[in-house]
């Protein structure tokens, strides 16, 4: 089941345009399938040795690596792009990955040192 989590921002983060997050939205979520051919062996690399449990994934986009996370994982999802996180939802649900999303900036990860087993 996925949840959502919203943090309130630091003050001195940039803002993002709407325009390029919904553009950006699209176009990860469009070109997906392309980029895990042309990636494919270097994500099964990086993800080979994840051990399941509960993974971080800062920059989490569309769900583009949730084809390598390993069976079992829950994924905490950070990402500030309001504009991915239907598609997030829709890829999790479709994939079965229990997701939490956590809106929030990378530069203040609202989580407890230790909380997590991956990153």
């Amino acid at each position: 089941m996925a949840t959502t989590r919203h943090h309130r921002a630091d003050p001195t983060t940039p803002t993002r345009t709407p325009v390029r997050g919904m553009f950006n939205a699209w176009f990860f979520d469009t070109f997906d399938g392309y980029a895990n051919v042309i990636a494919g062996p270097s994500k099964r690399a990086a993800f080979g040795d994840i051990e399941p449990g509960r993974i971080l994934e800062i920059g989490a986009g569309t769900g583009a690596n949730f084809d390598h996370l390993p069976e079992g994982s829950n994924l905490l999802a950070l990402e500030p792009n309001q504009a991915m996180h239907e598609r997030l939802h829709r890829r999790a649900s479709e994939k079965g990955i229990a997701l939490e999303l956590l809106v929030a900036p990378g530069e203040s990860i609202p989580l407890d040192d230790g909380s997590i087993d991956t990153v």
